[in-house]
C-alpha cells in the first residue's frame, strides 16, 4: 500500500491509503497566507548604556542615560566642532568650557539619577544613574 501524507489548511496531518500502483491524480493546490509576526526588536541603541563615558555630539549626548556605580568617574567627551560645557542639575560645579576633543570628568559617590545639561540649554540632555557597588559578590549555592 502506497500512502501518502497531505497537509490540510488547519495544520493536522492526514494520511490517507492507495492501492499498489494507483497514482493520487488529486490536483496540488498551493495556497499562502499573509503571515504576520511582530517586528524584530531593535537593536541596541545609543539611548542607555552602562560604562563611564558619554559622547556629546552634534545630535545630543551618546547614550543619553548612562549607568555606572558609585565612585566611579565618569566623562562627558566633546566631539562636536565647538566649545560645550555639562552642568549637572543636582548643582555640582559646572565642567566650564570643554574644547572640540576635550573632556570633563565627575565622581559620583552617591548611589542615584543625576541629569545634566549641554551648554545655556535649560533642557535635561541626559541622565547618569549612579547604582551603589557592594562588596560582597554572590556565590551560587549548590546541594547535593
Amino acid at each position: 500500500m502506497l500512502i501518502t501524507m497531505t497537509v490540510a489548511m488547519s495544520g493536522i496531518l492526514a494520511v490517507t491509503g492507495c492501492a499498489v500502483g494507483e497514482v493520487d491524480q488529486a490536483p496540488t493546490q498551493q495556497r499562502t497566507r499573509a503571515v504576520t509576526s511582530s517586528p524584530l526588536p531593535a537593536a541596541p541603541s545609543d539611548e542607555m548604556a552602562a560604562g563611564s563615558l558619554v559622547s556629546i555630539t552634534g545630535e545630543g549626548p551618546v547614550p543619553r542615560q548612562l549607568i555606572a556605580g558609585t565612585g566611579e568617574t565618569i566623562s562627558w567627551r566633546n566631539d562636536t566642532a565647538k566649545t560645550i560645557s555639562v552642568r549637572l542639575i543636582d548643582g555640582s560645579k559646572p565642567s566650564g568650557d570643554i574644547p572640540p576633543g576635550g573632556a570633563y570628568t565627575h565622581i559620583f559617590d552617591t548611589a542615584g539619577s543625576y541629569a545634566y545639561r549641554i551648554g545655556k540649554s535649560d533642557d535635561p540632555a541626559g541622565v547618569v544613574e549612579i547604582m551603589p557597588q557592594s562588596d560582597q559578590v554572590p556565590v551560587p549555592v549548590s546541594t547535593p
